[in-house]
């Protein structure tokens, strides 16, 4: 599964069945008569009416998977928090760095309403979402993939925004982002390469590029990954492009990306928990205990994937019910709250469940194993493979 967790405002969602209000953090849709007023991308020639039916299906693939199958699912319901954010600057590289000493530029704080959108439009579509794991990263890429889905379909002059995830560029196959693009369109959304190589060719530029999981690239093809992208945005810069990234792993490269702008998505503060728990009222009473009462689940909470979690697994306990976690540490509570979580899960299912909760688990558990083998981030029923087997396994295949 995906590893992060929302307008574009750089907010995130939490899933909760429980909740009662659903409309607590809604904007309004100005940023995209925004973007479509933004010149870069509108200086390629408009398709014609076969290609445009073209993209229209490439359009609806990414739109039915990444945001009716993923992000509608996982904000139904939900109760939405601003995320503090701010620009980093220094994680940029400069060209001119080598030849002139350039004053180093300090983080600098965003005000609570500035769009990721906007940020997108005033730094020519080049963006980098850096952030903690599970800081919501995933999350506010695809919610900037919904707005620019919306402009395509009012705009046939504007690109089509396709959603790829870098992890697949751990084989070492490629060296450059472009037959690593074309594969990638024939594997996750069934276009021909010679229809992808032509909406990547430089002088139509079809296509906007959301690249997600510069993390998940294994270490040793990191940084050639990052040399691919930035010679690629050399001829690929009307369109623009968006990458994300744990921020530790990116201030490890040797090079950083050559793009326009870097924003790192901030913790969620203990009032903005607060705030959120006392939204959702009654069915979170019992996980309003714990934070209470213990401090590792208190600091947990500050991560938006980890409070989401525990809003799943907390949701209509009572909170005399709630024993106090054993055990200290964050990376202990984490464990167990995972433990929990999947107990719960399970239970959710309950008769629907064929095999037992031991042995669910256990091929869950080979399957995420496999899927990080094999440089996989989402599953796909035709990428599992014979040689994901064991030698015993393939003779008993």
């Amino acid at each position: 599964m995906t590893e992060d967790n929302t307008k574009i405002d750089r907010s995130f969602h939490i899933h909760a069945d429980v909740v009662q209000n659903s409309n607590f953090g809604t904007g309004d849709n100005g940023q995209q008569q925004n973007m479509s007023r933004d010149a870069s991308a509108s200086m390629l020639s408009t398709p014609s009416i076969d290609e445009r039916q073209k993209l229209v299906v490439l359009l609806n693939k990414v739109e039915q998977f990444w945001i009716d199958g993923l992000l509608k699912q996982s904000i139904h319901q939900a109760l939405w928090i601003e995320l503090g954010k701010q620009l980093e600057q220094d994680k940029l590289y400069q060209p001119l760095s080598s030849t002139y000493q350039l004053p180093n530029k300090d983080p600098e704080p965003l005000p609570a309403n500035k769009k990721v959108s906007e940020l997108f439009v005033q730094h020519q579509r080049l963006l980098v979402i850096l952030g903690e794991p599970g800081a919501g990263k995933t999350m506010t890429l695809l919610d900037l993939a919904k707005d620019l889905l919306q402009q395509a379909k009012q705009d046939d002059s504007q690109p089509i925004p396709v959603i790829f995830n870098l992890s697949s560029w751990s084989t070492g196959k490629y060296t450059e982002l472009k037959p690593w693009l074309i594969a990638e369109f024939k594997q996750k959304y069934a276009v021909s390469n010679e229809l992808s190589r032509d909406w990547l060719d430089k002088d139509k530029q079809r296509v906007l590029p959301l690249l997600d999981g510069l993390d998940e690239v294994d270490a040793r093809f990191r940084d050639s990954c990052v040399a691919a992208i930035n010679e690629f945005m050399c001829d690929y810069q009307n369109t623009g492009m968006v990458v994300c990234c744990r921020i530790k792993e990116y201030e490890a490269l040797s090079t950083y990306l050559q793009f326009q702008c870097a924003v790192a998505l901030q913790a969620l503060t203990q009032e903005q928990i607060q705030a959120y728990l006392t939204q959702a009222g009654n069915s979170l009473a019992g996980l309003k205990w714990l934070l209470e009462n213990d401090a590792e689940s208190r600091a947990l909470a500050c991560s938006p994937l980890m409070l989401g979690v525990m809003s799943l697994t907390y949701a209509d306990v009572p909170a005399d019910t709630v024993q106090q976690p054993l055990g200290y540490g964050l990376q202990e509570r984490q464990y167990q709250l995972f433990e929990q979580y999947v107990e719960k899960a399970l239970v959710r299912k309950g008769e629907l469940l064929t095999y037992p909760k031991q042995y669910v688990k256990d091929k869950l558990s080979w399957l995420g194993f496999q899927m990080q083998q094999h440089g996989q981030s989402v599953f796909m029923l035709e990428n599992l493979q014979r040689s994901w087997l064991s030698n015993a396994q393939k003779w008993v295949y």
